[in-house]
């Protein structure tokens, strides 16, 4: 059964599912947000009323916050692959 899988965890590879799947819950709820940003940039291209100054300093902070983003999301990610692939080696013991 699939909890039997699970049997021989010790108290150290528990800590480390949970973690790691934290990680992975906190990168997908990001993920998200890209799309939201991308859709910023989309509509600053639209906007007639800004000039070229304008446009080029929200496009900027706009790049700033894709930075940040794709920064939280690889951190995340790399704490849920790290985590998860050290378990799946003790399990595999």
């Amino acid at each position: 059964s699939f909890h039997r899988f699970f049997s021989y965890n010790t108290r150290k590879d528990n800590i480390m599912l949970t973690i790691g799947t934290m990680g992975a819950v906190i990168a997908g709820l990001f993920l998200p947000s890209i799309s939201l940003i991308m859709g910023s940039i989309a509509n600053k291209f639209g906007d007639d009323e800004l000039d070229p100054a304008q446009m080029s300093d929200e496009i900027i902070n706009i790049t700033k916050w894709v930075v940040l983003v794709a920064v939280v999301i690889l951190i995340f990610s790399y704490v849920f692959f790290a985590f998860w692939q050290h378990l799946a080696e003790n399990i595999s013991l």
